[in-house]
C-alpha cells in the first residue's frame, strides 16, 4: 500500500534487518550494472554459536551476537553496510571494494573475532571463531539472491574446509 513503511532495523542488533539488507543490495547492484565501482559481499556465520545458546541461553546468545556486531562495525568503512539475515548469519555489502580488498577486510574481521573474547555474563567469556563467504558482485547479476547464492557456496565451503576461515 502506498505510504506504508516497515521496520528497517533488525530489533536486537540495531543493523539493517533481512528485508532493508536485500533491497540496499538490490539498489547497490542497479548502481554497479549502471557502471558503478566493484562490490563485493560477504557471508558472515559464527561458528558452532548454538553452542552458546545451549550452554548458556539465550539471552548470552543475544548478548554475543551485539558483541559480535559491534566488534565487526569498527572494522567497517562508513559506506559499508551490515545486514542480520537471521540467526548469527550476517551480510556484508562492500561498495567500492575489488576482490583484493574485500578478500583484506574478511580476513580482518575473521581474525578479529577469533582473538575477541564475548562477556556472555559477568565473570564469563567464550571464545568465538566465523566462517566467511566472499563473493564479487557481476553485471549479470539481477537479484540480491543471486550474489547470496555464490556467497553461500563460499561460506559452505569455508566450514566444510574446517571452520574460522575465509573462502571465496
Amino acid at each position: 500500500m502506498p505510504g506504508d513503511t516497515y521496520p528497517t532495523l533488525d530489533d536486537l542488533t540495531g543493523i539493517l534487518n533481512r528485508r532493508a539488507l536485500l533491497e540496499h543490495l538490490d539498489t547497490a547492484l542497479q548502481h554497479l550494472r549502471r557502471g558503478g565501482p566493484p562490490l563485493s559481499v560477504l557471508l558472515l556465520d559464527l561458528d558452532h554459536f548454538k553452542r552458546v545458546n545451549d550452554t548458556w541461553g539465550h539471552g548470552a546468545g543475544d548478548a554475543a551476537l551485539c558483541q559480535f556486531v559491534a566488534l565487526i562495525q569498527t572494522q567497517l568503512r562508513e559506506i559499508d553496510q551490515l545486514g542480520r539475515l537471521g540467526g548469527e548469519e550476517f551480510v556484508l555489502v562492500l561498495e567500492q571494494s575489488d576482490h583484493e580488498s574485500a578478500q583484506a577486510v574478511a580476513e580482518r574481521i575473521r581474525r578479529v573475532v577469533q582473538d575477541t573474547p564475548f562477556v556472555i555474563d559477568a565473570g564469563h567469556a567464550v571464545q568465538l571463531t566465523a566462517s566467511l563467504g566472499l563473493t564479487a558482485a557481476r553485471v549479470a547479476d539481477r537479484r540480491a539472491s543471486d550474489v547470496l547464492e555464490r556467497a553461500d557456496r563460499a561460506l559452505y565451503r569455508a566450514k566444510a574446509e574446517g571452520r574460522n576461515r575465509v573462502s571465496a
